[in-house]
């Protein structure tokens, strides 16, 4: 029997920030939003995006609305804030927090300001900005200031920390044979240190990091670079983000894409369950791909392909494959940086020489360097506080896992047997001293101007399905399709997205709903 790896590493969502994936999780809300939406009247295609005046000030808010911002230069063509927000926003005479913005200029014309999530929850903005034009075409980057921030708990705003560098490296590289009797107890261990060392380092925050806050930070940056409404495009976990602004303020919505949705109705359980089978598919998909290539360690069919590929994988939990000089690599390196691999199909060939390496040289240091990237790992040895603000932000979003969600979880294991016994079935937050009593929803955007979802039909990370789901679930939302896969479809390579929801932005058109892409 195949010893599979448990590691507190696959227990880091599996939504990772584009900026990461290369082309590029929430909430638990109520089940009648489809219900509740499915007759009210949608958006007319080509129909142009309403101009709504936006909301007044929330009251007892209106330092933080009408604070000084000072711009300063921090590179080409980029300009860097700081701005100050409530630590709670029930309490927003007690403390505040600061978060961090990062502004590229408008090349061009200006027409308004894009505000811009890579994902996570974790990613940073203001990493994003940095490579901006891997997203945007030059129209846009021409018409937009585009900013990017870190959200609170994450990195130049104020962060959660909770480890030392080194004891992070202990904890997120550490894997266990899930047929060791001793595993749960050994994951339990290191989970309550990451919790408990978040707590002492970072207690006052925990409670205040969910996507609940953040998005009422959204409505403070809007207002302070003075738009009447937000424009904004969110990838992956920044859908929920967008989802939760457009139910607070949907006055203050102006154009919005919605890429790679995460479907905010879905307990963290039942989201890990669909996301694995996801993942699984987009595995099969890849070993169908390679067996046609020259460079394919893999033979036979896909079944048998995807068998040769599991023992290279069991191998690494008894026998670590080498990588850099002095870290051999395990079963979670090894999966966490194959995981990574399927976010974009033009990481396939990455995915297709590491396993060669293995195969030939016992070498995993490729998929060693990508499982670095994902968690957050510098050259250096030191890490960002990516992994860590991925927990505290999904421990402030969804209630308490029960026992039944996991037993259930375990059962569904089952099903996946590459990515099961890692993947579903945990919870990483079951030490944490925070969780919500209760969660918003249903969402359904009402009052809100058209937006704009966009699936991907092989998406590994969020499943088509849940981006359908959200399109249903919001009155004012248009579906575009990609039949292609990887994570999220808008980026400027692919023309027939980009050119429907460019001409969104710059001229408030709204794509057909239903509009569906061929794979490219």
């Amino acid at each position: 029997m195949r010893k599979k790896a448990a590691a507190v590493t696959a227990l880091v969502s599996l939504v990772m920030p584009l900026a990461l994936a290369g082309c590029g999780t929430g909430a638990l809300y109520g089940k009648d939003k489809q219900e509740t939406s499915a007759s009210a009247p949608g958006p007319q295609a080509g129909a142009e995006s309403p101009q709504i005046p936006a909301g007044p000030i929330p009251e007892g808010l209106e330092e933080f609305y009408n604070q000084p911002v000072e711009w300063k230069d921090c590179g080409p063509a980029a300009q860097c804030t700081d701005i100050q927000v409530p630590l709670d926003y029930a309490q927003p005479e007690g403390k505040t927090i600061t978060v961090a913005m990062k502004k590229r200029v408008a090349s061009g014309k200006k027409i308004g300001t894009l505000f811009v999530n890579p994902g996570g929850p974790g990613g940073s903005g203001i990493e994003m900005v940095d490579g901006i034009n891997a997203f945007f075409s030059d129209k846009v980057l021409a018409a937009y200031d585009v900013v990017g921030f870190d959200p609170r708990g994450v990195g130049k705003s104020t962060p959660v920390k909770c480890l030392s560098d080194a004891e992070l490296d202990r904890v997120l590289t550490a894997s266990y044979p899930d047929d060791d009797p001793e595993t749960p107890q050994k994951l339990d261990a290191d989970l309550q240190t990451l919790s408990k060392g978040c707590d002492a380092q970072s207690g006052e925050l925990l409670p205040y990091v969910g996507t609940n806050q953040a998005a009422r930070d959204l409505d403070v940056m809007r207002a302070l670079t003075g738009e009447e409404q937000l424009t904004y495009v969110g990838y992956s976990y920044g859908t929920l983000l967008g989802t939760q602004y457009m139910e607070y303020y949907p006055q203050n919505v102006g154009r919005m894409i919605l890429d790679g949705a995460v479907d905010p109705s879905l307990g963290i359980q039942e989201m890990s369950v669909e996301q694995t089978a996801a993942f699984e598919t987009v595995f099969r998909r890849f070993m169908a791909d390679c067996l046609t290539r020259e460079d394919c360690p893999f033979h036979g069919t896909v079944d048998e392909g995807i068998a040769q590929m599991q023992e290279l994988l069991a191998r690494a939990q008894t026998q670590p494959y080498e990588g850099e000089p002095g870290r051999p690599v395990n079963e979670g390196q090894v999966m966490t940086g194959l995981v990574t691999t399927m976010y974009d199909p033009d990481y396939w060939a990455i995915a297709r020489t590491a396993f060669g390496a293995m195969q030939k040289h016992n070498d995993a240091s490729t998929f060693q360097l990508m499982s670095d990237l994902t968690v957050g790992r510098k050259p250096d040895g030191s890490y960002d506080n990516s992994s860590e603000a991925n927990f505290a932000i999904n421990c402030a979003d969804y209630p308490a896992v029960t026992e039944a969600e996991l037993a259930a979880g375990v059962e569904k294991a089952k099903d996946f047997p590459i990515l099961g016994a890692m993947y579903v079935g945990s919870d990483s937050c079951k030490f944490w001293s925070y969780h919500p009593d209760a969660v918003p929803g249903p969402f359904t955007g009402k009052g809100a101007p058209p937006v704009v979802v966009v699936g991907t039909r092989y998406d590994p990370a969020t499943p088509y399905q849940w981006s359908e789901n959200l399109a249903k679930a919001l009155e004012s939302a248009v579906l575009v399709t990609y039949e292609g896969d990887g994570h999220t479809a808008y980026n400027p390579d692919n023309q027939c997205i980009a050119a429907p929801l460019d001409k969104y932005l710059l001229e408030g058109t709204v794509p057909q709903d239903g509009l569906t892409c061929p794979a490219q």
